[in-house]
């Protein structure tokens, strides 16, 4: 960009003002947006709201995700289970999908679900909030929905996770945050 561009468009020069500044007061923040999730009643309700399917079209992402039949997925901050039992669906009986939670209350709410619809492929699991647990080369995906600006030390995590990942493994990531977008990497 030049500083020609800015005398034409004020706008612009505003956008990239506002977004430098949004980028300095979260450097200053801390890390993570700590936020429990204990009252599972309460939480189930506004996870599992059909508009939550309008704006965030789970099936859509499920589709770009292009996961096969006998695939493991890992749902970290899974909560009551939203996507993992549409990972379970989607890779079958020889598959697996595990939905991880730091709340007891999700993992029970999880637990009772899967029973529910009857899908043995759809697991639970109770973790730290600093570690995912995962076995060692035994997860084809990783799935991340509006919960990694929720962790501290993100990227020691994020590290934690390499180990359990299979040979081409990934990591998917979808966040959002109701300020303006920043360029600066998660510490």
């Amino acid at each position: 960009m030049t500083n020609r561009m800015f005398r034409k468009d004020p706008i612009c020069a505003f956008g990239l003002l506002l977004m430098l500044s949004v980028s300095a007061a979260d450097a200053q923040e801390p890390q993570t947006a700590h936020h429990r999730f204990r009252d599972t009643e309460h939480w189930a309700h506004i996870f599992e709201s059909p508009e939550r399917a309008r704006w965030q079209k789970p099936d859509q992402v499920v589709s770009a995700l292009n996961l096969k039949p006998g695939q493991t997925v890992v749902d970290i901050g899974a909560g009551t289970g939203y996507f993992t039992r549409r990972f379970a669906r989607t890779v079958g009986p020889s598959g697996k999908a595990i939905g991880l939670d730091i709340e007891p209350g999700m993992i029970d709410y999880m637990k009772a679900n899967a029973k529910q619809i009857n899908l043995p492929n759809y697991e639970a699991r109770l973790v730290q909030p600093d570690n995912p647990e995962l076995a060692p080369r035994s997860v084809d995906v990783v799935f991340f929905c509006d919960v990694l600006h929720h962790i501290d030390e993100r990227v020691a995590y994020l590290r934690k996770l390499e180990p359990g990942l299979k040979r081409g493994g990934r990591i998917v990531v979808i966040d959002f945050k109701k300020t303006a977008p920043s360029a600066r990497l998660p510490r």
